[in-house]
Protein backbone atom coordinates (compact mmCIF):
# COMPACT_ATOMS: atom_id res chain seq x y z
CA UNK A 1 0.00 0.00 0.00
CA UNK A 2 1.36 3.42 -0.92
CA UNK A 3 0.44 6.73 0.76
CA UNK A 4 0.41 9.87 -1.37
CA UNK A 5 0.02 13.60 -0.74
CA UNK A 6 -2.68 15.71 -2.35
CA UNK A 7 -2.24 19.25 -3.66
CA UNK A 8 -2.31 20.62 -0.08
CA UNK A 9 0.28 18.17 1.17
CA UNK A 10 -2.25 16.13 3.16
CA UNK A 11 -1.81 12.43 3.52
CA UNK A 12 -4.18 10.56 1.25
CA UNK A 13 -4.60 6.88 0.62
CA UNK A 14 -5.12 5.24 -2.72
CA UNK A 15 -8.16 3.37 -1.50
CA UNK A 16 -10.55 4.24 1.32
CA UNK A 17 -12.32 0.97 2.01
CA UNK A 18 -11.31 -1.14 4.95
CA UNK A 19 -12.79 -3.76 7.20
CA UNK A 20 -13.07 -2.93 10.88
CA UNK A 21 -13.06 -6.04 13.03
CA UNK A 22 -14.73 -5.55 16.39
CA UNK A 23 -14.46 -7.59 19.52
CA UNK A 24 -14.78 -6.40 23.06
CA UNK A 25 -16.04 -2.80 22.95
CA UNK A 26 -13.35 -0.39 24.00
CA UNK A 27 -10.35 -2.59 23.23
CA UNK A 28 -8.77 -1.48 19.97
CA UNK A 29 -5.82 -3.84 20.06
CA UNK A 30 -6.99 -6.46 22.52
CA UNK A 31 -10.60 -7.09 21.52
CA UNK A 32 -10.67 -5.41 18.11
CA UNK A 33 -8.25 -4.97 15.26
CA UNK A 34 -7.95 -3.23 11.95
CA UNK A 35 -7.56 -5.32 8.84
CA UNK A 36 -4.96 -3.25 7.08
CA UNK A 37 -2.83 -3.91 4.08
CA UNK A 38 -2.57 -2.90 0.49
CA UNK A 39 -6.32 -3.06 0.03
CA UNK A 40 -7.13 -0.81 2.98
CA UNK A 41 -6.98 2.89 3.72
CA UNK A 42 -6.56 2.53 7.46
CA UNK A 43 -3.64 3.18 9.77
CA UNK A 44 -2.92 1.66 13.17
CA UNK A 45 -4.95 4.25 15.13
CA UNK A 46 -7.74 1.82 16.08
CA UNK A 47 -9.23 2.99 19.37
CA UNK A 48 -5.86 4.20 20.62
CA UNK A 49 -6.98 7.84 20.39
CA UNK A 50 -10.71 7.61 21.15
CA UNK A 51 -12.17 4.51 22.80
CA UNK A 52 -15.56 3.07 21.91
CA UNK A 53 -17.17 4.53 25.01
CA UNK A 54 -20.12 6.71 25.97
CA UNK A 55 -21.79 8.20 29.03
CA UNK A 56 -25.42 7.85 30.12
CA UNK A 57 -27.54 7.44 33.23
CA UNK A 58 -27.99 3.90 34.60
CA UNK A 59 -31.71 4.74 34.78
CA UNK A 60 -31.78 5.32 30.98
CA UNK A 61 -32.89 1.84 29.95
CA UNK A 62 -34.32 2.59 26.50
CA UNK A 63 -32.73 4.32 23.55
CA UNK A 64 -33.71 7.84 22.54
CA UNK A 65 -33.99 6.57 18.98
CA UNK A 66 -35.00 3.36 17.29
CA UNK A 67 -31.96 3.70 15.02
CA UNK A 68 -28.43 4.60 15.97
CA UNK A 69 -26.83 4.33 12.57
CA UNK A 70 -24.50 7.02 11.30
CA UNK A 71 -26.27 10.05 9.95
CA UNK A 72 -29.57 9.15 11.62
CA UNK A 73 -29.18 10.98 14.92
CA UNK A 74 -31.42 13.99 15.34
CA UNK A 75 -29.92 17.14 16.82
CA UNK A 76 -28.77 16.48 20.39
CA UNK A 77 -30.06 12.89 20.42
CA UNK A 78 -26.78 11.47 21.69
CA UNK A 79 -27.81 12.65 25.13
CA UNK A 80 -30.83 10.35 25.16
CA UNK A 81 -29.10 7.12 24.19
CA UNK A 82 -28.26 4.32 26.60
CA UNK A 83 -24.66 3.49 27.44
CA UNK A 84 -24.57 0.45 25.08
CA UNK A 85 -26.09 2.59 22.31
CA UNK A 86 -23.48 5.31 22.78
CA UNK A 87 -20.69 2.77 22.68
CA UNK A 88 -22.08 1.32 19.47
CA UNK A 89 -22.32 4.79 17.92
CA UNK A 90 -18.70 5.67 18.71
CA UNK A 91 -17.58 2.28 17.45
CA UNK A 92 -19.50 2.92 14.22
CA UNK A 93 -17.84 6.30 13.71
CA UNK A 94 -14.38 4.89 14.37
CA UNK A 95 -15.02 2.12 11.89
CA UNK A 96 -16.49 4.23 9.09
CA UNK A 97 -14.84 3.21 5.83
CA UNK A 98 -15.23 6.54 4.10
CA UNK A 99 -14.30 10.04 5.25
CA UNK A 100 -17.78 11.25 4.30
CA UNK A 101 -19.17 9.04 7.08
CA UNK A 102 -16.79 10.29 9.77
CA UNK A 103 -18.94 13.39 10.33
CA UNK A 104 -22.31 12.19 9.10
CA UNK A 105 -24.33 13.73 11.94
CA UNK A 106 -25.49 17.22 12.82
CA UNK A 107 -23.77 18.19 16.06
CA UNK A 108 -25.61 20.12 18.72
CA UNK A 109 -24.23 20.61 22.23
CA UNK A 110 -26.90 20.11 24.86
CA UNK A 111 -26.23 21.87 28.17
CA UNK A 112 -29.73 22.77 29.30
CA UNK A 113 -31.51 20.59 31.82
CA UNK A 114 -35.21 20.47 31.05
CA UNK A 115 -36.57 19.13 34.31
CA UNK A 116 -39.02 16.27 34.28
CA UNK A 117 -42.61 17.50 34.62
CA UNK A 118 -43.00 15.68 37.94
CA UNK A 119 -39.95 17.27 39.54
CA UNK A 120 -39.77 20.47 41.61
CA UNK A 121 -42.79 22.47 40.36
CA UNK A 122 -43.49 26.04 41.38
CA UNK A 123 -46.01 26.23 44.21
CA UNK A 124 -48.61 28.88 45.05
CA UNK A 125 -49.39 29.14 48.77
CA UNK A 126 -51.31 31.09 51.38
CA UNK A 127 -50.79 31.49 55.14
CA UNK A 128 -47.46 29.72 55.41
CA UNK A 129 -46.73 28.81 59.07
CA UNK A 130 -43.24 30.27 58.70
CA UNK A 131 -44.58 33.83 58.44
CA UNK A 132 -44.65 36.46 55.73
CA UNK A 133 -43.74 35.42 52.19
CA UNK A 134 -40.23 35.85 50.88
CA UNK A 135 -41.41 35.67 47.27
CA UNK A 136 -44.79 37.25 46.55
CA UNK A 137 -44.29 37.34 42.80
CA UNK A 138 -45.53 34.26 41.01
CA UNK A 139 -44.04 34.84 37.59
CA UNK A 140 -44.01 33.39 35.09
CA UNK A 141 -47.57 32.17 35.82
CA UNK A 142 -50.50 33.18 33.65
CA UNK A 143 -52.94 34.19 34.90
CA UNK A 144 -51.39 35.61 38.08
CA UNK A 145 -52.78 33.61 41.01
CA UNK A 146 -55.30 35.38 43.22
CA UNK A 147 -55.84 35.02 46.94
CA UNK A 148 -52.29 33.84 47.55
CA UNK A 149 -49.59 34.93 49.97
CA UNK A 150 -46.64 33.99 47.81
CA UNK A 151 -44.96 31.40 45.67
CA UNK A 152 -42.20 28.85 46.11
CA UNK A 153 -39.80 28.70 43.15
CA UNK A 154 -39.41 25.47 41.24
CA UNK A 155 -36.39 23.18 40.93
CA UNK A 156 -35.81 22.81 44.69
CA UNK A 157 -38.89 20.87 45.76
CA UNK A 158 -37.62 17.45 44.78
CA UNK A 159 -39.74 14.54 43.59
CA UNK A 160 -43.24 15.98 43.68
CA UNK A 161 -45.24 13.30 41.87
CA UNK A 162 -44.58 9.57 41.79
CA UNK A 163 -44.70 9.34 38.01
CA UNK A 164 -43.77 11.63 35.14
CA UNK A 165 -46.44 12.71 32.66
CA UNK A 166 -48.42 9.96 30.96
CA UNK A 167 -45.50 7.55 30.48
CA UNK A 168 -45.77 6.09 33.96
CA UNK A 169 -42.03 6.53 34.42
CA UNK A 170 -40.84 6.90 38.00
CA UNK A 171 -40.15 10.58 38.65
CA UNK A 172 -36.73 9.94 40.18
CA UNK A 173 -35.64 8.00 37.08
CA UNK A 174 -37.08 10.62 34.71
CA UNK A 175 -35.37 13.52 36.49
CA UNK A 176 -32.06 11.71 36.83
CA UNK A 177 -32.18 10.97 33.09
CA UNK A 178 -32.80 14.66 32.39
CA UNK A 179 -29.91 15.72 34.63
CA UNK A 180 -27.45 13.24 33.16
CA UNK A 181 -28.62 13.94 29.61
CA UNK A 182 -28.04 17.65 30.09
CA UNK A 183 -24.60 16.96 31.53
CA UNK A 184 -23.38 14.12 29.31
CA UNK A 185 -25.08 15.42 26.15
CA UNK A 186 -22.36 17.93 25.30
CA UNK A 187 -19.64 15.48 26.37
CA UNK A 188 -20.98 12.67 24.19
CA UNK A 189 -21.27 15.03 21.23
CA UNK A 190 -17.68 16.19 21.76
CA UNK A 191 -16.59 12.56 21.96
CA UNK A 192 -18.33 11.87 18.65
CA UNK A 193 -16.42 14.75 17.06
CA UNK A 194 -13.08 13.41 18.30
CA UNK A 195 -14.09 9.95 17.08
CA UNK A 196 -14.73 11.59 13.71
CA UNK A 197 -11.25 13.10 13.79
CA UNK A 198 -9.74 9.69 14.54
CA UNK A 199 -11.83 8.23 11.72
CA UNK A 200 -10.47 10.78 9.23
CA UNK A 201 -6.89 10.25 10.31
CA UNK A 202 -7.30 6.49 10.06
CA UNK A 203 -8.81 6.76 6.57
CA UNK A 204 -5.94 8.99 5.49
CA UNK A 205 -3.32 6.58 6.71
CA UNK A 206 -1.92 8.69 9.54
CA UNK A 207 0.14 6.46 11.80
CA UNK A 208 0.59 6.79 15.52
CA UNK A 209 3.62 8.90 16.48
CA UNK A 210 6.64 7.61 18.33
CA UNK A 211 7.06 8.22 22.05
CA UNK A 212 7.71 11.89 22.77
CA UNK A 213 6.61 12.97 19.27
CA UNK A 214 3.76 15.26 18.16
CA UNK A 215 2.11 15.47 14.75
CA UNK A 216 0.28 18.54 13.47
CA UNK A 217 -2.75 17.04 11.72
CA UNK A 218 -4.71 20.26 11.12
CA UNK A 219 -4.47 20.04 7.35
CA UNK A 220 -5.68 16.45 7.35
CA UNK A 221 -9.03 17.77 8.67
CA UNK A 222 -9.48 20.54 6.12
CA UNK A 223 -12.90 20.31 4.48
CA UNK A 224 -13.99 17.05 6.09
CA UNK A 225 -17.22 18.53 7.51
CA UNK A 226 -19.52 21.32 6.43
CA UNK A 227 -20.49 22.00 10.05
CA UNK A 228 -16.99 21.97 11.56
CA UNK A 229 -14.00 24.18 10.81
CA UNK A 230 -10.84 22.89 12.45
CA UNK A 231 -8.42 25.66 13.43
CA UNK A 232 -5.81 23.37 14.98
CA UNK A 233 -5.34 19.69 15.72
CA UNK A 234 -2.41 17.74 17.08
CA UNK A 235 -1.68 14.11 17.83
CA UNK A 236 0.93 13.28 20.46
CA UNK A 237 2.37 10.22 22.09
CA UNK A 238 3.53 11.20 25.53
CA UNK A 239 7.07 10.29 26.50
CA UNK A 240 6.04 8.48 29.69
CA UNK A 241 3.77 5.45 29.59
CA UNK A 242 0.66 5.00 31.73
CA UNK A 243 0.96 3.15 35.04
CA UNK A 244 -0.86 0.23 33.40
CA UNK A 245 1.97 -0.06 30.90
CA UNK A 246 0.13 1.29 27.87
CA UNK A 247 1.28 4.26 25.78
CA UNK A 248 -0.61 7.53 26.33
CA UNK A 249 -1.89 9.20 23.17
CA UNK A 250 -3.15 12.77 23.32
CA UNK A 251 -5.46 14.28 20.71
CA UNK A 252 -6.09 18.04 20.95
CA UNK A 253 -8.53 19.92 18.73
CA UNK A 254 -9.70 23.53 18.42
CA UNK A 255 -12.62 24.11 16.08
CA UNK A 256 -15.78 26.01 15.32
CA UNK A 257 -18.81 23.74 15.36
CA UNK A 258 -22.02 25.24 13.95
CA UNK A 259 -20.81 28.69 15.07
CA UNK A 260 -19.58 27.62 18.51
CA UNK A 261 -15.89 27.67 19.41
CA UNK A 262 -14.71 24.44 21.05
CA UNK A 263 -11.48 23.14 22.57
CA UNK A 264 -11.24 19.40 23.22
CA UNK A 265 -8.43 17.21 24.53
CA UNK A 266 -8.46 13.48 25.11
CA UNK A 267 -5.65 11.47 26.72
CA UNK A 268 -6.20 7.77 26.25
CA UNK A 269 -4.33 4.54 26.86
CA UNK A 270 -5.01 0.86 26.28
CA UNK A 271 -3.36 -2.05 27.96
CA UNK A 272 -4.09 -5.63 28.96
CA UNK A 273 -5.85 -4.32 32.09
CA UNK A 274 -8.25 -2.02 30.25
CA UNK A 275 -8.81 1.42 28.79
CA UNK A 276 -8.10 4.56 30.82
CA UNK A 277 -8.38 8.20 29.92
CA UNK A 278 -9.28 11.83 30.41
CA UNK A 279 -11.49 13.93 28.18
CA UNK A 280 -11.81 17.66 28.90
CA UNK A 281 -12.48 20.97 27.24
CA UNK A 282 -14.80 23.91 26.80
CA UNK A 283 -17.51 25.19 24.48
CA UNK A 284 -18.09 28.90 23.98
CA UNK A 285 -21.82 29.42 23.80
CA UNK A 286 -23.37 31.86 21.38
CA UNK A 287 -24.37 35.46 22.20
CA UNK A 288 -21.90 35.86 25.08
CA UNK A 289 -23.73 33.19 27.07
CA UNK A 290 -20.52 32.01 28.67
CA UNK A 291 -18.16 29.05 28.58
CA UNK A 292 -19.35 25.53 29.26
CA UNK A 293 -16.40 23.61 30.68
CA UNK A 294 -16.27 19.89 31.40
CA UNK A 295 -13.99 17.02 32.27
CA UNK A 296 -14.33 13.23 32.34
CA UNK A 297 -11.97 10.70 33.87
CA UNK A 298 -12.82 7.15 32.82
CA UNK A 299 -11.70 3.55 33.12
CA UNK A 300 -13.08 0.55 31.22
CA UNK A 301 -12.15 -3.04 31.99
CA UNK A 302 -14.26 -4.45 29.15
CA UNK A 303 -17.26 -5.20 31.37
CA UNK A 304 -17.72 -2.04 33.44
CA UNK A 305 -17.06 1.62 32.73
CA UNK A 306 -16.40 3.92 35.68
CA UNK A 307 -16.25 7.66 35.23
CA UNK A 308 -16.28 11.00 36.99
CA UNK A 309 -17.84 13.90 35.09
CA UNK A 310 -17.65 17.57 36.11
CA UNK A 311 -19.13 20.60 34.36
CA UNK A 312 -20.37 24.16 34.81
CA UNK A 313 -21.05 27.32 32.85
CA UNK A 314 -19.23 30.54 33.66
CA UNK A 315 -19.52 34.03 32.16
CA UNK A 316 -17.47 34.81 29.09
CA UNK A 317 -15.43 37.45 30.92
CA UNK A 318 -14.29 34.78 33.39
CA UNK A 319 -12.18 33.38 30.55
CA UNK A 320 -11.58 29.77 29.63
CA UNK A 321 -8.00 29.15 30.69
CA UNK A 322 -8.88 28.66 34.37
CA UNK A 323 -11.64 26.10 33.79
CA UNK A 324 -9.40 23.03 33.73
CA UNK A 325 -6.97 22.41 36.58
CA UNK A 326 -3.46 21.02 36.41
CA UNK A 327 -4.91 17.54 36.97
CA UNK A 328 -6.97 17.93 33.76
CA UNK A 329 -10.23 17.93 35.75
CA UNK A 330 -12.74 20.77 35.70
CA UNK A 331 -11.98 23.18 38.54
CA UNK A 332 -15.03 24.64 40.27
CA UNK A 333 -13.00 27.62 41.52
CA UNK A 334 -13.99 29.93 38.67
CA UNK A 335 -17.65 28.94 38.99
CA UNK A 336 -17.63 29.56 42.76
CA UNK A 337 -15.90 32.92 42.34
CA UNK A 338 -18.75 34.17 40.17
CA UNK A 339 -21.18 34.19 43.11
CA UNK A 340 -24.57 34.06 41.45
CA UNK A 341 -23.26 31.69 38.85
CA UNK A 342 -24.65 33.73 35.99
CA UNK A 343 -25.48 33.18 33.16
CA UNK A 344 -28.81 31.53 33.90
CA UNK A 345 -29.04 27.77 34.36
CA UNK A 346 -25.35 27.63 35.14
CA UNK A 347 -25.57 24.83 37.64
CA UNK A 348 -22.30 23.15 38.48
CA UNK A 349 -22.65 19.38 38.15
CA UNK A 350 -20.65 16.50 39.55
CA UNK A 351 -21.31 12.86 38.71
CA UNK A 352 -19.57 9.60 39.46
CA UNK A 353 -21.00 6.44 37.93
CA UNK A 354 -20.20 2.80 37.29
CA UNK A 355 -22.14 1.30 34.38
CA UNK A 356 -22.33 -2.18 32.86
CA UNK A 357 -21.16 -1.94 29.25
CA UNK A 358 -23.67 -4.50 28.01
CA UNK A 359 -26.84 -3.55 29.89
CA UNK A 360 -26.34 0.10 30.89
CA UNK A 361 -27.33 -0.73 34.49
CA UNK A 362 -25.22 0.55 37.34
CA UNK A 363 -24.76 3.06 40.14
CA UNK A 364 -24.63 6.86 40.09
CA UNK A 365 -23.98 9.66 42.58
CA UNK A 366 -25.14 12.91 40.95
CA UNK A 367 -24.94 16.36 42.60
CA UNK A 368 -25.64 19.84 41.26
CA UNK A 369 -25.35 23.31 42.74
CA UNK A 370 -27.32 26.39 41.67
CA UNK A 371 -24.74 29.16 41.54
CA UNK A 372 -21.45 29.90 43.21
CA UNK A 373 -22.97 31.64 46.23
CA UNK A 374 -24.86 28.52 47.29
CA UNK A 375 -23.22 26.06 49.65
CA UNK A 376 -25.61 23.16 49.12
CA UNK A 377 -26.10 20.58 46.40
CA UNK A 378 -29.22 18.72 45.32
CA UNK A 379 -28.33 15.05 45.05
CA UNK A 380 -29.65 11.89 43.42
CA UNK A 381 -28.16 8.55 44.32
CA UNK A 382 -29.45 5.60 42.31
CA UNK A 383 -28.75 1.98 41.53
CA UNK A 384 -30.12 -0.31 38.85
CA UNK A 385 -29.37 -3.95 38.17
CA UNK A 386 -29.97 -6.12 35.12
CA UNK A 387 -32.18 -9.03 36.11
CA UNK A 388 -33.38 -12.03 34.10
CA UNK A 389 -36.46 -10.35 32.66
CA UNK A 390 -36.36 -6.73 33.75
CA UNK A 391 -34.26 -3.91 35.09
CA UNK A 392 -35.03 -2.94 38.68
CA UNK A 393 -33.58 -0.37 40.99
CA UNK A 394 -34.07 2.45 43.42
CA UNK A 395 -33.14 6.09 43.91
CA UNK A 396 -32.86 8.60 46.75
CA UNK A 397 -33.09 12.39 46.61
CA UNK A 398 -31.99 14.95 49.16
CA UNK A 399 -29.51 17.74 49.85
CA UNK A 400 -25.77 17.51 50.38
CA UNK A 401 -22.54 19.48 50.80
CA UNK A 402 -21.19 22.05 48.36
CA UNK A 403 -19.94 21.13 44.90
CA UNK A 404 -16.28 21.55 45.91
CA UNK A 405 -16.61 19.41 49.04
CA UNK A 406 -14.61 16.19 49.34
CA UNK A 407 -17.90 14.44 50.17
CA UNK A 408 -19.88 15.83 47.22
CA UNK A 409 -22.43 13.29 46.02
CA UNK A 410 -23.54 12.30 49.51
CA UNK A 411 -26.91 13.22 51.06
CA UNK A 412 -27.23 14.48 54.62
CA UNK A 413 -31.00 15.03 54.70
CA UNK A 414 -33.95 16.81 53.14
CA UNK A 415 -34.75 20.50 52.83
CA UNK A 416 -38.54 20.61 52.90
CA UNK A 417 -38.74 24.42 53.28
CA UNK A 418 -35.93 25.59 51.01
CA UNK A 419 -37.20 29.03 49.99
CA UNK A 420 -40.39 29.65 51.95
CA UNK A 421 -40.98 31.97 54.91
CA UNK A 422 -38.77 31.20 57.90
CA UNK A 423 -36.70 28.79 55.84
CA UNK A 424 -33.80 27.22 57.71
CA UNK A 425 -31.90 24.36 56.13
CA UNK A 426 -28.13 24.07 56.09
CA UNK A 427 -25.50 21.37 55.87
CA UNK A 428 -25.69 19.38 59.08
CA UNK A 429 -29.02 20.96 60.06
CA UNK A 430 -31.55 19.74 57.50
CA UNK A 431 -35.31 19.87 58.01
CA UNK A 432 -35.23 16.07 58.13
CA UNK A 433 -32.47 13.48 58.34
CA UNK A 434 -34.60 11.32 56.06
CA UNK A 435 -34.84 11.63 52.27
CA UNK A 436 -37.16 10.96 49.35
CA UNK A 437 -37.00 7.43 47.95
CA UNK A 438 -38.44 5.41 45.08
CA UNK A 439 -38.04 1.82 43.99
CA UNK A 440 -38.86 0.84 40.43
CA UNK A 441 -38.93 -1.96 37.88
CA UNK A 442 -38.93 -2.12 34.10
CA UNK A 443 -42.28 -1.96 32.32
CA UNK A 444 -42.88 -1.07 28.69
CA UNK A 445 -39.38 0.28 28.22
CA UNK A 446 -39.40 2.64 31.21
CA UNK A 447 -38.73 2.33 34.93
CA UNK A 448 -42.09 2.51 36.69
CA UNK A 449 -42.38 3.03 40.46
CA UNK A 450 -42.88 0.02 42.69
CA UNK A 451 -43.00 2.09 45.86
CA UNK A 452 -42.60 5.79 46.66
CA UNK A 453 -41.67 7.61 49.87
CA UNK A 454 -41.77 11.18 48.62
CA UNK A 455 -44.51 13.00 50.55
CA UNK A 456 -43.80 16.10 52.65
CA UNK A 457 -45.09 19.62 53.24
CA UNK A 458 -42.90 22.67 52.43
CA UNK A 459 -42.38 23.61 56.09
CA UNK A 460 -39.46 23.46 58.48
CA UNK A 461 -40.68 20.21 60.04
CA UNK A 462 -41.88 18.72 56.72
CA UNK A 463 -45.47 18.42 58.01
CA UNK A 464 -48.63 20.52 57.83
CA UNK A 465 -51.61 20.60 60.20
CA UNK A 466 -55.09 21.05 58.71
CA UNK A 467 -56.15 22.92 61.87
CA UNK A 468 -54.33 25.91 60.39
CA UNK A 469 -55.09 27.78 57.18
CA UNK A 470 -51.88 26.92 55.31
CA UNK A 471 -52.59 25.67 51.82
CA UNK A 472 -50.61 25.25 48.61
CA UNK A 473 -50.95 23.90 45.09
CA UNK A 474 -49.23 23.98 41.73
CA UNK A 475 -50.31 27.05 39.67
CA UNK A 476 -52.65 25.09 37.38
CA UNK A 477 -54.56 23.65 40.33
CA UNK A 478 -54.57 26.95 42.23
CA UNK A 479 -55.88 28.90 39.26
CA UNK A 480 -58.48 26.25 38.65
CA UNK A 481 -59.69 26.10 42.22
CA UNK A 482 -58.77 29.50 43.62
CA UNK A 483 -59.92 30.04 47.17
CA UNK A 484 -61.46 26.56 47.26
CA UNK A 485 -58.04 24.92 47.64
CA UNK A 486 -58.29 23.10 50.94
CA UNK A 487 -56.08 23.64 53.95
CA UNK A 488 -53.31 21.08 53.86
CA UNK A 489 -52.89 18.14 56.22
CA UNK A 490 -49.62 16.31 55.51
CA UNK A 491 -47.52 13.93 57.56
CA UNK A 492 -44.32 13.23 55.70
CA UNK A 493 -43.25 9.72 54.79
CA UNK A 494 -39.62 10.53 54.10
CA UNK A 495 -37.35 7.59 54.83
CA UNK A 496 -33.78 6.41 55.28
CA UNK A 497 -31.20 5.97 52.53
CA UNK A 498 -31.37 2.20 53.00
CA UNK A 499 -35.15 1.84 52.57
CA UNK A 500 -34.76 -0.27 49.42
CA UNK A 501 -31.05 -0.99 49.68
CA UNK A 502 -27.94 1.14 49.96
CA UNK A 503 -26.35 3.05 47.10
CA UNK A 504 -22.59 2.83 47.15
CA UNK A 505 -20.60 6.04 47.59
CA UNK A 506 -18.39 5.92 44.53
CA UNK A 507 -14.79 7.02 44.20
CA UNK A 508 -13.65 8.75 41.03
CA UNK A 509 -11.31 6.75 38.83
CA UNK A 510 -7.77 8.02 38.44
CA UNK A 511 -5.56 8.35 35.41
Amino acid sequence: MRNERDSKGRLNVRTKTYQWLTGLVGFGFVGGAIASGCGGGSSDLGTALVPAIGFASPTQITSGSSAITLGSRASGLAAALTTPDMRARIEGILGAGDIADCFADTFNFQFQVNDAECYGPQLVYADHPGGSPTMDSCGPVTPTPSGHSGCLPGRDLGVWSATNGTSGEACSAAQLNALVNGTAGAVNTGLEILAGVSCVLSNRGVDLPAAGSTLDVTEELDGVSEAITFTSASLERESVAHSSGGPIYKLTVAATVSGQEVHFTIRNTESASGVFGQFFGDIKQAAAAGYYGFSVVYSDDGELTSFEMRSATTPEDAGRTNLIGTDNRYSFATFLAEGSGQPDNSNARHMIATVDNGTGAGTVNFAWQAGGSDDNTRVFRAKTAALAAATAGYAYFGFGPAINSASVGTIDGMCCNWAGPGASCTVGARNSANVQAQSFASSGGVLTPSDSKITYAPTNNCDANSAGTFKYAIPAVWNGSGSSVSATNVTNNLTSQTQYGAVDTLTAPTF
